[in-house]
Order: structure tokens, then C-alpha cells, then sequence
């Protein structure tokens, strides 16, 4: 499910644009909720942008490649860093709350991001998912080109 931004009756606006930054600082993350900018190839137009760079590599992610889940904990924004062939598999998720945006034009605020590990082919005793939790310093923005081109 992917989440609307729209503007609120207030002088308030939800935050559309977010950078994020892990505790120790390894892994940095970009994510919109609409592409900034005409339509390029390879980018579908509307739907989400993830960048992401960390100890695993570089990696940028458009639209359907990039998994929205609108939870109580607020969204939960997944990619998949390592697919899976024959051997496993890491997903990266990002815990987004919804985030106002006053007067000031950037709002921080603190969330978790869970890498999941999913073994290869070969299927062992025990769990079958493993999962890494790391803390994320987050910054949100709203960007009113990307509102404009809705």
C-alpha cells in the first residue's frame, strides 16, 4: 500500500522527503514518495525512490521494487539488498512514521530499520528468518514539487 501525502488545512504538511542515518553512521538511506523532476527512463513516474548505502554496497530503487506497508508502527518501507537464487536472501526494512512538518521545514525524529536473512535453498532445524535491528536517526522534509506532480 503505498501512502498519499496530502497537504493539511493547517500551516502543517506531512513530511514527504526523508534522509536517514544509522547510529553508528555506516548506512545512509534517501527515500521520497514521488520522484522529484519529469519522468526519466527507468523510473516509473509517481511512485517511491529509495537510495541506499551501506556496508552491503550502493543501491537506488524505483517504484515496484520498493515495498510500502502501512502498519500501526506507521509505514514500513522494504527493499530487497541480496535477492535470493541459490543462496539466501536480505531484505532491509525502514520503519517511517508519519512525520508534520511546521514553519521550520525539516522535522527529526528517531526510528529502526531490521535487516532479514533468509538461508539458502537447504533448509535447517530452527528459525528460518534471521534479523538484525538497528537504530536510525531520521529527517523529514515536504517538498512541494513532488506534492505539484501528483
Amino acid at each position: 500500500m503505498s501512502t498519499a501525502v496530502t497537504p493539511a488545512a493547517s500551516s502543517s504538511t506531512n513530511g514527504n522527503t526523508f534522509q536517514f542515518v544509522s547510529r553508528g553512521g555506516h548506512t545512509k538511506v534517501g527515500y521520497t514518495l514521488k520522484p522529484i523532476g519529469p519522468p526519466q527512463a527507468g523510473h516509473p513516474f509517481g511512485g517511491p525512490s529509495l537510495s541506499y548505502e551501506g556496508p552491503e554496497g550502493s543501491f537506488a530503487f524505483h517504484g515496484d521494487q520498493i515495498t510500502q506497508d502501512d502498519t500501526r508502527m506507521g509505514t514500513v518501507v522494504s527493499v530487497v539488498l541480496k535477492p535470493q537464487k541459490d543462496g539466501g536472501s536480505m531484505t532491509f526494512s525502514l520503519f517511517v512514521p508519519p512525520v508534520v512538518i511546521d514553519g521550520t521545514g525539516t522535522q527529526n525524529f528517531a526510528t529502526y530499520a531490521v535487516k532479514t536473512f533468509r538461508p539458502g535453498n537447504f533448509q535447517r532445524p530452527g528459525a528460518q528468518l534471521t534479523y538484525e535491528m538497528e537504530r536510525f536517526k531520521g529527517s523529514a522534509e515536504f517538498n512541494r514539487f513532488q506534492a505539484w506532480s501528483s
